[in-house]
């Protein structure tokens, strides 16, 4: 296997040396290399692993006085001796001497300068690593100023913001959406400001923002205010209902007084130009119809309920067909009618009804003054039977059966007689007692048969 060269290069790599040493190394014949047909320096694979065991040996100097001798190459690379061209002499010696100093000199100068350059790249580098450090620190410092400004910023907003809560909820008693949006126009505010105000000038600020929040809480308080009155005070007692149940009419009064409030208010570019008073007589024009609307029905009602006792008398059925008609009548008439021309409806409604129950009323009177007449007249029965024993014409056994038989005859002719005299429209008392003894006349054989 043929064996394997390393350049000048690779084997300065592989045995951590420089270049120019293997170059000079290779020229002292100081370690064993061929020479390539370009005049480039190749050492054997097997040398570099040798000197990998015992180290680089030292560069060799030539002598001051030493033979003038050149080293010539061989065709297959080899080096050899070349002859002297002619006997050694001083000047030869001096002259080759001052040639060697003076190479040295040369290489002396050129490494200083190759040791400058390297110096200077490793002082450039130390100083770019400084500017980059520097950089880094200016940097960071100004990073954490800014930090630092943004805490010392995020702790002024938050103290006014404090502030202005407390203020608002001191002296306004300002509800949790209020308070809210005072801290949210304090941070709008002060958050655009370059450079931090002073104190005095931020106080001022906030002052003003925290007043123009509490002038609309104390304006929305006010409307508030109205609404309630609105769907309570403003309405009478019997249409209200309870702080957790309110009535349909307080509904209704609300819904109008904010309706009301609300188109007014669509004629001003701010609450601030809406005063107060004027919405508090827009909401209370608003809700007037509903309490007129509410009285009417009130009245209604007790139109309806008083039928009963207007018709005092009357049947169960008469009762309900009045309260229809009544009802019916009233149904017609627009809100706002008084409760007397309401009473003048019913009444002219009512009459006919009145007028039934006035006849029936007398015709039940006249009934039970007919049977009251009847139940007196009827004694003659008992006198009439006497009679008619004393003329001969009946024969009672005992006193008590003429007592019996005149009790019964009484219960028969008593409704006959009755529907006679309704029929009639007065009888005298004599008429009657005739009329009873024909009854009695007309009957009498029927229990005389058995109590005779």
């Amino acid at each position: 296997m043929a064996d394997l060269f390393f350049s000048t290069g690779q084997a300065a790599r592989e045995l951590h040396a420089t270049q120019d040493r293997i170059r000079a190394l290779c020229q002292a014949e100081a370690i064993a290399c061929e020479l390539t047909a370009g005049g480039q320096f190749r050492i054997p694979r097997t040398e570099v692993e040798r000197l990998k065991l015992e180290g680089l040996p030292t560069v060799p100097r030539p002598l001051p006085n030493g033979e003038n001798v050149t080293a010539e190459r061989r065709p297959g690379g080899q080096r050899t001796r070349a002859a002297l061209l002619a006997a050694p002499s001083e000047d030869v010696i001096d002259s080759a001497e001052e040639v060697v100093r003076l190479e040295n000199e040369v290489k002396s100068v050129g490494l200083r300068r190759q040791r400058e350059e390297q110096l200077d790249w490793f002082r450039k580098r130390e100083d770019r690593e400084a500017e980059r450090k520097a950089q880094q620190e200016e940097l960071d410092r100004r990073r954490q100023a800014r930090i630092n400004a943004e805490r010392r910023r995020n702790e002024w907003l938050r103290s006014w913001e404090e502030y202005a809560i407390e203020l608002i909820v001191e002296q306004w008693d300002a509800p949790p959406d209020v308070q809210l949006a005072v801290q949210e126009a304090i941070r709008e505010k002060l958050s655009g400001l370059r450079p931090v105000p002073t104190d005095d000038v931020t106080q001022t600020i906030v002052n003003a923002i925290v007043s123009a929040h509490a002038g609309k809480l104390e304006w929305d308080r006010d409307v508030h205010k109205i609404l309630i009155d609105a769907s309570n005070d403003w309405l009478p007692i019997e249409a209200r209902g309870t702080s957790t149940e309110p009535s349909a009419w307080q509904i209704r009064a609300k819904r109008a007084a904010c309706d009301a409030m609300d188109k007014k208010g669509e004629a001003y570019e701010s609450w601030k130009e809406l005063p107060i008073s004027e919405l508090r007589d827009v909401a209370r024009r608003a809700v007037q119809p509903i309490v007129t609307e509410f009285e009417c029905v009130q009245n209604y009602e007790r139109i309806l309920k008083s039928v009963v006792w207007e018709i005092w008398g009357a049947t169960p059925e008469e009762n309900e067909a009045a309260k229809n008609k009544v009802g019916k009548a009233l149904g017609t008439i627009p809100i706002g009618t008084s409760y007397r021309e309401m009473e003048r409806i019913r009444d002219a409604a009512l009459q006919p009804f009145k007028a039934a129950i006035a006849k029936r009323q007398r015709e039940e009177k006249r009934g039970r003054e007919i049977e009251s007449t009847v139940s007196y007249r009827l004694g003659h029965v008992f006198n009439y039977l006497g009679q008619l024993e004393q003329e001969g014409e009946l024969k009672f056994t005992w006193f008590f059966d003429r007592s019996q038989t005149a009790k019964k005859l009484e219960e028969r002719i008593r409704p006959m007689l009755v529907n006679e005299m309704r029929k009639k429209q007065a009888t005298s008392d004599e008429d009657i007692e005739r009329r009873i003894e024909q009854l009695v006349d007309q009957n009498l054989d029927e229990f005389c048969e058995n109590d005779l």
